[in-house]
């Protein structure tokens, strides 16, 4: 059976965000200004929201495709595999500096991460969040779909 998840944008949010609005002024400008510029808004709008990373897990063959997939195309190399042990999530902190003039900032956030293991050197990151739940509604969909235990390491 095959399973396949859209994991995470291949763009940061605010990106992907800017690709929705190049499509809405693409709209708009196809219906009331030139079609021109229509066209390209809506076009850079779709190249941008449609980019993103995916895991596709083929369980009667025994192969995963970690991929890219752009504009109705997956790029990656498909990859066989032995056994899937689990999902597992961690924990840790993110920081990020912003200076600006000669004052600088530390911002420390909580970050987390679900990972597929597949053998003691083979695992894939699926999805990061600051939000664990979220991470964890999406692994639970995925351990349903492949009969996989979660472990929580991020206690």
């Amino acid at each position: 059976m095959k399973f396949d998840y859209r994991t995470k944008y291949f763009f940061p949010m605010h990106v992907v965000t800017l690709g929705h609005a190049l499509i809405f002024m693409g709209a708009v400008f196809l219906a009331m200004v030139h079609w021109i510029p229509g066209a390209v808004f809506i076009s850079t709008g779709l190249f941008i929201v449609s980019i993103n990373h995916g895991l596709s897990i083929d369980t009667s063959r025994k192969v995963y495709h970690d991929y890219v997939f752009v504009l109705g195309y997956k790029t990656g190399k498909k990859l066989p595999y032995e056994e899937i042990q689990y999902l597992f999530v961690t924990g840790g902190k993110k920081t990020t500096t912003m200076q600006l003039r000669g004052v600088s900032q530390n911002i420390v956030q909580q970050e987390f991460n679900g990972y597929i293991k597949f053998s003691e050197d083979e695992k894939i990151h699926i999805v990061s969040s600051r939000k664990k739940q979220k991470i964890m509604t999406f692994l639970e969909r995925m351990a349903v779909d492949l009969s996989l235990e979660i472990k929580d390491l991020a206690q």
